[in-house]
């Protein structure tokens, strides 16, 4: 209490208390008259606070016994724990259960409704519904076979001769349909990829698999929607793209989770804000920020992106349910172990957000009893100056992100199950994205198609997972992407996967560049950078090499254009050293006369090349010293990993103030050079001015 008291002292006005009276078989007279007990202690409390209420909607077995023995069939049922074995039931009644989802959807209303004739409506804001986390429950139950029939039934327009043809199965009906073999899961066609023209049968599987989460969360919220009359803000998890879970906790971790047709949640009238926790990758000071949600597609969509912030400060004691390795061998998410790095963290983490217009983020305490993880001065003075920076800027600022980074949700949903996001996503974003020394946005390949998206901003486009692309996005990426001196970097296979079947001509339309394709599975496979006399590659270290060391990349695209300047060679072998050593053209650069087409054939290309194609691209560059910066219109902060001199520089001339110092660092400047140490955040409030520069 004391806690919160201090952080209400310090601005910071909602509060998130939860019930888990919606998760309840129907809730009572009882349930809400002690519900409302709560809510009065609770304001009397806090008069001077708002709340945004958690509902949770998880139906769980060891809760509803009754309803588990009458319903039986209704509970989720999970996939063994390696590729084959047998199916087990598991603890939750199935997200497709209809029996789970009304008693939802009546609880949702009736405590809305409840909410809305009390005394206390006023302080309720909005509602956050929570199911589990982020609804991540793979399902083979029999609720979702029937729902999957649905859905094929929406899909073919109820036409069986066209199901059949999709499917190659002479037999099949629409009231015969099975789900399939959770092992042929983890079988593709051709390498990592599933061919439309061979397992349609699996491909609309996986997309029904992360449809159906949007549709029952879309129902949650429409409740709670109707029931406050359209009054109160509703959100939920949800969005987590961007995730650091090693692969050996969360095989296939991106693909099984319910979260690859968040486009649609983001289309979604009923949602107004989403929320995940930031990555906890390499959260540590010196270390890096980054959303696991595409926040600027979110914000394209004019809704609210929230951040939870549940760092692990200098106060933060053991939780006794934590696994005990955190601490004594992992450094537990990246906890600070002294004040300085604490608000070294806080100051980058607030950067982050503040970088991004519209973005927001909320505090979670994550240690043990007695919880003391934000429970000192320092911090609340803190907390204190973030709410006067951000009002200060509010409605003022604006991004001024040059580059666009396009990430594609449904290219998973045509591959077998695998572990390469963890390097064609987390690591090329979080390793050397983070650390270009310019500012990007993140956007899903759908909003291509936006009316808002605005192409003009743009220099650098980054494609770095785009094997799926619709007939659509192939034409806006020809008529406003690849025109107007834009630069565009594609990885490995760009638009392969077509609607209709795997396509090396379509890759190679789209990039521009005459691609080739062998069908091997290469080990260890990298890139080296062979030509250091271009512009792209000019300056950079002389033995610069890149990839991935999964054995699962396959097949292999090579460049055999000969109008294109090739950079770098594939280096790499089989397994069984059937093939040593390859060596094809791996990187390479071809220029048109209205844009600059460059293709890797493998991931993790290094900050130091990407800053030079910014560079190339007419990026503005602010720090090239591998730091993190986060840049907007009035707003420059930079977080380094170790000492030394930057030299900083502006876009335009500027005084450059420090809002926590209260004193300007420069007048009139498009340079400047200071020394910051090691696992530090500067921050600066920008003010454009004109004149000489001093």
């Amino acid at each position: 209490i004391d806690q919160t008291k201090k952080f209400i002292e310090s601005g910071v006005q909602i509060l998130n208390p939860g019930t888990s009276m919606t998760s309840y078989d129907k809730i009572t007279a009882a349930n809400l008259e002690y519900f409302d007990l709560c809510m009065e202690n609770f304001i009397n409390e806090f008069p001077d606070a708002y709340i945004i209420l958690g509902v949770n909607t998880l139906f769980q077995k060891s809760l509803h016994q009754s309803l588990y023995e009458k319903y039986p069939k209704e509970m989720n049922v999970s996939p063994p724990a390696g590729k084959i074995g047998k199916m087990r039931e598991g603890l939750n009644f199935s997200i497709a259960s209809k029996v789970m989802r009304k008693r939802v959807c009546d609880n949702l209303k009736t405590l809305v409704i409840h909410i809305r004739n009390s005394s206390y409506a006023d302080k309720i804001i909005g509602y956050f519904i929570s199911y589990g986390e982020c609804g991540d429950y793979w399902d083979f139950s029999e609720p979702i076979r029937e729902n999957f029939q649905n859905w094929l039934k929406k899909k073919y327009n109820n036409n069986v001769s066209l199901l059949r043809e999709k499917w190659h199965d002479n037999m099949v009906t629409f009231d015969t349909i099975t789900l399939p073999r959770w092992q042929d899961l983890w079988e593709g066609d051709l390498g990592i990829f599933l061919d439309p023209e061979k397992s349609q049968k699996k491909i609309d599987f996986l997309y029904f698999h992360h449809d159906i989460s949007v549709n029952v969360f879309s129902s949650f919220a429409q409740s709670i929607k109707e029931a406050s009359k359209n009054e109160s803000l509703v959100g939920l998890w949800n969005g987590y793209l961007f995730s650091g879970w090693g692969p050996a906790r969360l095989p296939a971790y991106i693909q099984t989770t319910k979260k690859l047709r968040f486009s649609r949640m983001l289309e979604d009238s009923n949602f107004d804000f989403f929320v995940s926790p930031y990555d906890y990758y390499e959260r540590h000071a010196g270390g890096i920020f980054h959303s696991m949600m595409p926040l600027d597609s979110i914000l394209l969509h004019n809704k609210l992106p929230l951040s939870e912030q549940d760092d692990r400060t200098c106060l933060t004691t053991m939780h006794p349910r934590h696994n005990k390795n955190y601490y004594d061998v992992g450094n537990n998410f990246g906890q600070a172990k002294t004040l300085t790095e604490s608000v070294n963290i806080f100051k980058r983490n607030f950067a982050g957000i503040a970088a991004k217009p519209n973005s927001g983020f909320y505090y979670f305490k994550q240690g043990g009893p007695p919880a003391e993880d934000y429970n000192h001065p320092q911090f609340y003075k803190l907390f204190s100056k973030f709410r006067q920076i951000e009002d200060k800027l509010l409605g003022k600022n604006k991004s001024n992100s040059q580059i666009a980074v396009v990430y594609s949700q449904y290219s998973y949903l045509y591959q077998k199950f695998n572990n390469l996001y963890y390097d064609f996503v987390h690591h090329q974003t979080f390793n050397e994205l983070t650390r270009t020394g310019a500012p990007y946005d993140v956007f899903l390949d759908t909003d291509l198609t936006n009316a808002n998206f605005d192409f003009s901003k743009y220099k650098l486009y980054i494609f770095v997972n785009s094997f799926y692309l619709s007939d659509k996005q192939r034409k806006i990426i020809k008529d406003k992407i690849e025109a107007n001196g834009n630069t565009v970097i594609w990885l490995y296979a760009p638009g392969f996967i077509t609607n209709k079947n795997l396509s090396v001509k379509a890759a190679s339309d789209i990039t521009g560049i005459n691609l080739e394709m062998r069908n091997v599975e290469l080990h260890s496979m990298k890139c080296v950078v062979t030509d250091y006399s271009d512009k792209i590659t000019r300056g950079l270290s002389t033995n610069m090499r890149f990839g991935t060391d999964y054995r699962a990349l396959s097949p292999l695209f090579y460049c055999a254009d000969k109008k294109a300047v090739v950079l770098g060679e594939i280096l790499a072998s089989t397994p069984d050293n059937g093939v040593y050593i390859f060596r094809k053209p791996g990187l390479c650069v071809k220029r048109f006369k209205n844009w600059t087409s460059i293709w890797s054939a493998v991931p993790n290309i290094p900050s130091s090349l990407l800053r030079n194609i910014a560079k190339y691209a007419g990026v503005h560059i602010y720090d090239d010293g591998d730091d993190q910066v986060f840049a907007s219109e009035k707003l420059l902060s930079v977080h380094t990993r170790y000492s030394g001199e930057r030299t900083i520089k502006l876009p335009k001339m500027s005084n450059l103030y420090d809002p926590f110092k209260k004193q300007y660092i420069a007048k009139g400047v498009r340079e400047l050079k200071l020394f910051i140490p090691a696992q530090t955040t500067e921050l600066w409030l920008i003010e454009e001015c004109s004149g000489k520069s001093k």
